[in-house]
């Protein structure tokens, strides 16, 4: 890859008990399994390698209270894994392709500003069941 913070996502996923690839012609990541368990369907996260840097990019205030000895970029993937287990472990992450912008994480199949946060740097997801937003407590 030519991301060296899109690499480290990808390791990191991997010391997560992730089997994750990034596929480089598809602009996106595929775990396949998560902490050791098999994922059926496979979970697809869509980014851009062009401005992952910026889309995982925490504010300062966020960064600050969550991860002070972490830089802005690293404090970021942490807040994207923490999405990505609960999105997993709930089940919602299977409901559709994943999406990664500046603006959040979201299902592919959602249009316009639907299942986007309007801060940037907190991700958090669109729930098409119940046409609600899944926002971890705290955030």
């Amino acid at each position: 890859m030519v991301n060296s913070l899109l690499d480290t996502f990808v390791e990191r996923l991997r010391e997560h008990g992730a089997d994750a690839t990034y596929v480089v012609d598809e602009c996106r990541v595929m775990i396949r399994s998560w902490e050791g368990r098999k994922l059926e369907p496979s979970v697809s996260l869509q980014l851009n390698p062009d401005t992952f840097d910026q889309d995982v990019r925490l504010d300062e205030e966020t960064r600050s209270s969550l991860w002070p000895d972490s830089d802005r970029y690293t404090g970021g993937i942490n807040l994207l894994l923490v999405h990505l287990d609960e999105m997993i472990l709930s089940g919602n992450a299977q409901a559709g392709e994943l999406i990664l912008t500046a603006k959040g994480v979201q299902h592919a199949r959602q249009t316009g500003n639907r299942g986007a946060s309007e801060a940037g740097g907190t991700y958090r997801a669109y729930l098409p069941e119940t046409d609600s937003y899944f926002e971890p407590e705290g955030e």
